[in-house]
């Protein structure tokens, strides 16, 4: 058994290595947000170019042409392409084309080559059949980085601990309680029907034997149930440890470009906003 948990937690280590690690690099860089509502979601794209405006249109583009993809826009992608690349700023293309678009983030890195590697972070509406009803996200700054297979790890040797290594700490401490209960009702189970089970060597008379096997099988089948449950909620912990998404630390200010749709046919206006 020892040999077992000790190749686990050794596969958990070198998975945690294994992951990729990105200094400081904002963390939704590394995971994509959860949105606040069903009627956008949280697109995240990375470009390279020449110069960080290069870079920049490249990865508006990409963002420019998924959400065109969703919304089943019927404007020619040759156009918005077209107009990106002339140099017109992506904001007026968005709202020339009725592209409902929230740019909230932009995270850049030098190259190797001297060139550009630039993320963008946006809000974009879901479906063309959903209003966006957009919403604040004040993360831009949240330089800690989510590594899942260390995540995987916490949770391996501690239940709910890589859940809230990401601040989930709701779920956390659900799972930490959830794999205490079922590993103690297994424990206690398991010492009950050795009760009953040593009652019954010395019990005589038959019918406090049959009675006294009964109790021991019930508990025997409530031990092997809530054994198997624990093992499952274990490897269920861990798994979701890695997949789960990180709650965001708040900056104290935010400051980005935003296209915001402004009735349900999807016109725009562009606005500077500040948030406190």
């Amino acid at each position: 058994m020892k040999k077992r948990i000790s190749i686990i937690l050794l596969t958990l280590c070198c998975m945690g290595i294994a992951v990729a690690q990105t200094g400081d690099r904002p963390g939704w860089t590394v995971q994509t947000p959860k949105a606040g509502n069903s009627t956008y979601m949280y697109v995240v794209e990375r470009a390279t170019g020449t110069t960080f405006q290069d870079a920049t249109n490249n990865a508006i583009l990409k963002v420019l042409r998924t959400t065109m993809m969703r919304i089943g826009s019927v404007v020619s992608w040759d156009e918005v392409n077209g107009a990106i690349q002339k140099g017109t700023d992506w904001g007026t293309v968005a709202m020339q084309y009725n592209i409902p678009i929230n740019k909230v983030c932009d995270y850049s890195e030098k190259t190797k080559g001297d060139g550009y590697m630039v993320w963008i972070l946006c809000q974009v509406a879901k479906s063309g059949a959903v209003y966006p009803d957009f919403e604040e996200f004040s993360s831009c700054r949240d330089t800690k980085t989510y590594n899942n297979g260390m995540a995987a790890l916490k949770s391996a040797i501690i239940p709910g601990l890589g859940q809230m290594g990401k601040r989930r700490y709701g779920a956390g401490i659900f799972t930490l309680l959830g794999e205490v209960a079922l590993v103690g009702g297994a424990v206690g189970t398991y010492v009950v029907g050795q009760d009953y089970l040593s009652d019954m060597s010395k019990e005589t008379n038959p019918v406090s034997m049959s009675q006294q096997m009964d109790s021991y099988n019930n508990c025997r089948t409530a031990n092997i149930v809530l054994t198997a449950a624990a093992g499952a909620f274990y490897v269920y912990n861990i798994v979701r440890a890695a997949t789960m998404t990180p709650r965001y630390k708040k900056d104290q200010v935010a400051f980005a470009p935003t296209v915001m749709p402004v009735n349900q046919t999807y016109a725009a206006g562009i606005s500077l906003t500040f948030n406190f």
